[in-house]
């Protein structure tokens, strides 16, 4: 397994992401934190940690532990994920570049990675071939090692007429793969414009609900506050009632001493 660093001004910018390519047609591992920061993510373990299964994710330590010792040094820890873990971060991105990105890793990068071992971006290979001398001398140099790989792998062709042969097996075994991973690719995509679909239907019906339930608090508020104004009302009335009561009392007590005091005034005019 060899580290290959993506770059695509068009598509993410200044970024950059390293990939870990395998030699016997594997799974290729991208860095989790470089594909959430090119998605737009601000906290990328965050996004990585929400947004991906664990399925989807390996950490280095272990992709070594597979076999895979030809690696660069880098933290044992560093977290990487599968095509899958980009189709899930592309999911969660709010950033307008998202699906281009999507589609650049899956109709690009990784058919190229899978039909030559590596990626290189589109144009690059077809200035090489054909040029001479001068002209070599005037590339940069990294393209003069990409055309030096170019006339190597021409030159063990030459040397090897059965590479010819099972150049074109592997050929076909290969655009077999490509047609393949290009339909699961349209498959997958379509899921997720569905998926993307629903998630607006479920977030426009979420906008409801919450309207109705905001009208509901209201709604509750107010007969809260009628509520209490009533019954407000009541203790006063019942204030009121309890003062007439003791006042009809009073007034009673004051009767009986009248009627007493007439009854003794009557008593005393018989005698």
């Amino acid at each position: 397994m060899r580290l290959e660093i993506l770059e695509n001004s068009a598509i993410i910018g200044n970024n950059k992401i390293r990939t870990l390519i395998p030699k016997d047609g594997g799974k290729i591992y991208f860095m989790a934190k470089e594909v959430a920061s090119a998605l737009g993510y601000k906290n990328t373990v965050d996004a990585v940690a929400r947004h991906t299964d664990e399925r989807s994710r390996n950490i280095l330590r272990n992709i070594r532990a597979a076999g895979n010792t030809l690696l660069p040094s880098m933290h044992p820890d560093t977290v990487f994920i599968t095509e899958s873990g980009i189709y899930e971060l592309v999911f969660g991105s709010k950033l307008p570049t998202a699906r281009d990105f999507k589609w650049w890793i899956v109709d690009e990068v990784i058919p190229s990675i899978r039909k030559t071992g590596t990626y290189t971006l589109p144009g690059v290979l077809n200035r090489i071939k054909g040029i001479g001398d001068m002209e070599l001398c005037k590339l940069s140099v990294g393209d003069k090692v990409e055309a030096r790989g170019e006339f190597v792998h021409k030159g063990n062709i030459v040397k090897d007429p059965g590479a010819v042969s099972r150049g074109k097996k592997g050929g076909l075994a290969v655009q077999k793969n490509i047609r393949r991973t290009k339909e699961i690719s349209r498959e997958r995509g379509a899921r997720i414009l569905e998926l993307e679909k629903e998630r607006d239907d479920l977030e426009e019906e979420l906008d409801v609900l919450t309207d109705e339930r905001d009208d509901l608090i209201e709604e509750r508020d107010n007969i809260t506050e009628e509520r209490n104004g009533l019954e407000e009302e009541w203790n006063e009335a019942r204030q009121r009632v309890h003062d007439l009561e003791v006042e009809m009392d009073e007034k009673d007590e004051r009767v009986r001493e009248l009627e007493d005091e007439n009854d003794e005034l009557r008593t005393s005019d018989k005698c």
